[in-house]
Formats: C-alpha cells, structure tokens, sequence
C-alpha cells in the first residue's frame, strides 16, 4: 500500500552509500541516518 515515499528512498540511497563506503573501505557518511 501507498508504494515507495521520499524517506524510503532516502534510507536506501543512504544504505547503499554506506554500504559501498565499506566494501571499499572508506569511511562511512555521517549525518546519513534518518
């Protein structure tokens, strides 16, 4: 129901910048938490 919000898409795009920051090795993004 209701289909994919903002905030949904901001938690993935968040989850995957974090997620691709370990697999390489950097830091992860602060202030990415919603």
């Amino acid at each position: 129901p209701g289909g994919v919000g903002p905030m949904t898409i901001a938690c993935l795009l968040a989850n995957t910048l974090t997620a691709a920051c370990r697999a390489n090795g950097l830091p992860e993004p602060e202030g990415l938490t919603a």
